[in-house]
């Protein structure tokens, strides 16, 4: 291990320009791939938060044929919506 770490610096201080234009090179393109993953995290967020702008934040949705009993649910202690879609 010893030898080919004295090769590497032997070849990285005989290629000064190659070498620091290739530390650039990994530079800016973890940038980049950092700059994408952040964009598509940023754009999926705000398509979250349209979705819960425009039809309410939804945990789940029933649809039924006629009308549930929904008594059980109205002397609940905890305070939420609850609504039926009738088809």
């Amino acid at each position: 291990m010893n030898i080919v770490n004295r090769l590497t610096l032997r070849h990285i201080k005989s290629h000064k320009r190659r070498s620091l234009l290739t530390l650039l090179a990994i530079i800016v393109s973890v940038a980049m791939v950092t700059a994408v993953f952040t964009s598509v995290f940023s754009f999926v967020k705000f398509m979250q938060d349209s979705t819960k702008a425009y039809d309410g934040n939804w945990h789940a949705q029933f649809m039924y044929e006629e009308m549930p009993d929904t008594t059980a649910f109205d002397n609940a202690e905890f305070d939420y919506y609850t609504g039926a879609n009738l088809v």
